[in-house]
């Protein structure tokens, strides 16, 4: 929800926040918790969205790397730029806006 609110305020940083926070739940409660077999089970369409947030997001991370690596005293603005993209990417923002209410509806069915 955090994600999604944040898009109204157009402020990047924060936005990019609110997403990485996100990603960092998917991996962090998700995956390496084992959770994503289990969430498959409940809702096939739920793991398939959050899937696809985490491969966005990821492959920006990648993109972003590989700049910074190749030249590491451009990586604060290779990172200004990552930021702005990912908030500008509209396949994460509808990811999120979708995820949503779906997420909530499965909180609510899974207290």
């Amino acid at each position: 929800m955090l994600a999604k609110l944040a898009y109204g305020d157009k402020d990047v940083p924060s936005t990019y926040s609110a997403i990485e926070q996100v990603y960092q739940t998917l991996v962090q409660e998700i995956m390496y918790e084992g959770l994503s077999v289990d969430l498959k089970l409940v809702s096939q369409i739920l793991s398939d969205k959050l899937g696809m947030i985490y491969a966005l997001f990821f492959a920006w991370q990648g993109e972003y790397k590989t700049l910074k690596e190749a030249n590491p005293d451009k990586a604060r603005a290779y990172f200004d730029t990552l930021r702005e993209k990912v908030v500008n990417d509209m396949r994460i923002k509808g990811l999120i806006e979708e995820l949503v209410p779906m997420v909530n509806d499965w909180l609510a069915k899974h207290p």
